[in-house]
């Protein structure tokens, strides 16, 4: 009987250790293979040069076909595949750009990270560094990410990386939710009518 509880032990520790290494693997899946996203985060921005931290509340939505919703503050970020709206509300005003061949990456780009990024682990399910992809030098995402996970609820817990100012970046993931179907009234523009709107094209 010692003997058959050693081999169950054994067999339960083994796959739960299979598990555990291919956590961020799984992760990644997730996100790439969800039909829509959403994520609420917090983003701090540290800057050493204005000794100050700036941080923002926010909310993104990310359809499968690269669509997306932010609101970050105040402000409100929508791209539907065809224009990308900016509604800065600040200045009472929403920019709208024709998009030319964009892709929206810079925001997507966490979804599929395997597409943009080759993984090194520094801290098993824990801490990874990302390193973009040589193809995609010219694109406008991070040079190199420092991700770190939930493996036992394979959530995001945080990101962090440089900007091109050399200022610090962190998202803290406070919510995020896989397993939603696109409600495709989040992608269509419903700013105030009294809201003029600029063209940028």
């Amino acid at each position: 009987m010692n003997k058959l509880l050693t081999i169950l032990l054994t067999l339960i520790l083994s796959l739960s250790f299979a598990r555990a290494e291919d956590s961020f693997e799984e992760l990644k899946k997730k996100l790439a293979g969800a039909k829509c996203i959403r994520f609420d985060f917090l983003t701090i921005i540290e800057s050493e040069i204005f000794d100050r931290v700036d941080t923002a509340q926010g909310t993104a939505y990310v359809a499968a076909d690269n669509r997306y919703r932010v609101t970050l503050g105040n402000d409100e970020y929508l791209y539907n595949g065809e224009f990308l709206y900016s509604y800065i509300r600040d200045n009472n005003q929403v920019t709208v750009e024709k998009n030319t061949g964009w892709t929206g990456e810079d925001i997507v780009f966490i979804t599929r990270l395997d597409s943009f990024y080759i993984s090194n682990m520094i801290l098993k399910d824990n801490e990874y560094r990302l390193i973009k992809k040589d193809s995609l030098a010219e694109s406008a995402i991070p040079d190199s990410l420092r991700l770190f996970l939930d493996p036992a609820l394979l959530l995001l817990k945080e990101v962090r990386y440089f900007d091109v100012n050399e200022e610090l970046n962190r998202l803290i993931f406070l919510r995020q939710d896989t397993d939603v179907s696109c409600d495709e009234k989040l992608f269509l523009p419903d700013f105030p009518d009294s809201v003029p709107r600029i063209k940028l094209w």
